[in-house]
């Protein structure tokens, strides 16, 4: 018994120091917790920050889609504004949507077709035999109501080439059709006489003064309505 006082006082002293390290352990889990919320507090002003901003972007993008909504509209009555100084005929309102086509089409034909009747040759051919080609693959994708891809193949003699411009036209073709009014590809023209400004236009660089020897690329008509004119290649036989 007379070490009882000693067991004690050392029990004690145990216990005043596990109560310590609880202490110390307390306020580290306390500082983990804070330091947790403050994170999770500024995760969440970084994520209303965001927000807001996808809010502005979200209003920016209808704004923008609104201007090229506008822009679209404006561009297109430009298109039919030129078109109709061009071919006063092409007045009805029925027929704007076929403008912008129409304007591909002629890019389509003097910048795909002219690129792919030259890649044909090894060497650069006389011009007249490079528009000869190119009237051949505007009838091959054109002339016929669905393209024989096979016939393209043995114009341009290249297979990517090819695809390319089966998938071009074919798109186009669609397009057209898609917007329900009747239209064709006129393809007559009458070679030996003179070029008639009113529906046809020369193939660059041919002179307009010479007579017509050959259809280049056929004419777009929408009902009764001139959208494009023949390109024809001209010179002396």
């Amino acid at each position: 018994m007379a070490n009882a006082p000693a067991r004690l006082a050392d029990l004690l002293g145990f216990v005043g120091q596990e109560l310590d390290r609880q202490a110390v352990e307390a306020q580290r889990l306390r500082t983990i917790i804070l330091q947790r919320d403050q994170r999770n507090a500024a995760l969440e002003n970084e994520l209303r920050q965001h927000g807001a901003r996808i809010a502005e972007l979200e209003k920016e993008l209808r704004q923008v889609r609104g201007q090229l909504k506008s822009f679209d509209e404006r561009f297109t009555e430009a298109l039919a504004e030129a078109f109709t100084k061009k071919n006063p005929d092409a007045t009805s309102e029925r027929h704007t949507d076929h403008y912008p086509l129409a304007s591909e089409y002629q890019g389509m034909v003097n910048d795909l077709l002219r690129q792919a009747a030259r890649e044909a040759y090894e060497t650069p051919p006389p011009r007249l035999e490079l528009a000869n080609l190119v009237g051949e693959l505007a009838r091959a994708l054109l002339g016929s109501p669905k393209i024989d891809s096979g016939e393209v193949l043995d114009l341009c003699r290249d297979v990517d080439t090819t695809n390319r411009l089966v998938e071009e036209f074919s798109a186009l073709r669609e397009r057209i059709s898609g917007l329900g009014h009747e239209h064709r590809w006129d393809f007559e023209c009458a070679p030996g006489g003179q070029l008639h400004p009113e529906r046809q236009d020369a193939w660059q660089p041919c002179d307009p003064a010479q007579p017509v020897l050959f259809l280049v690329a056929p004419a777009y008509v929408v009902g009764n309505r001139l959208l494009c004119k023949q390109l024809v290649a001209t010179g002396e036989e």
